[in-house]
């Protein structure tokens, strides 16, 4: 019983307690992401150094982006994030002021899922919602059309 008792009070920190912790309002303002981890740039300009989940009792582990910018530093085109955390992933393809957007291709180190994303254009001829079904669809507005990207599992 005091095995599931202690197995049962890791489970509660390290999927409650900690997440609270780390984004609680005391923890930004006291102590803060920056000297919890040790988020070190290196020399190179391009790779950051971290902690992994547990501060300096953790490994360290390494992240880089290598590819086109904005003026602000951001990741804006062509490029790849790289993080060679359990958890982390292989990043490739498009960015958008930071965020990437499809096209682009991911895969995580630890488990070897692999994500792709592609752009899809979308026509709608009629002006009836898409909840209903009719015999005869109205077009009394201009078709619609647009272009959405589609995230997928691939492996």
């Amino acid at each position: 019983i005091i095995l599931e008792v202690v197995t049962f009070l890791a489970f509660v920190i390290i999927y409650y307690g900690y997440p609270r912790l780390v984004t609680s309002k005391w923890f930004r303002e006291t102590y803060g992401a920056t000297r919890f981890w040790r988020i070190k740039l290196l020399d190179d300009g391009v790779t950051m150094q971290y902690d992994g989940m547990w501060g300096r009792l953790s490994k360290r582990y390494e992240c880089r982006y290598v590819g086109e910018t904005n003026e602000g530093g951001l990741p804006h085109g062509t490029g790849v994030w790289s993080d060679n955390h359990y958890d982390g992933e292989i990043l490739s393809g498009t960015w958008e002021e930071g965020q990437p957007v499809a096209p682009f291709s991911s895969r995580q180190y630890g488990n070897g899922d692999s994500f792709a994303a592609v752009r899809l254009a979308f026509f709608k001829a009629n002006d009836d919602p898409f909840e209903e079904n009719k015999l005869f669809p109205t077009n009394e507005e201009p078709p619609k059309v647009g272009v959405v990207s589609v995230e997928c599992s691939v492996a």
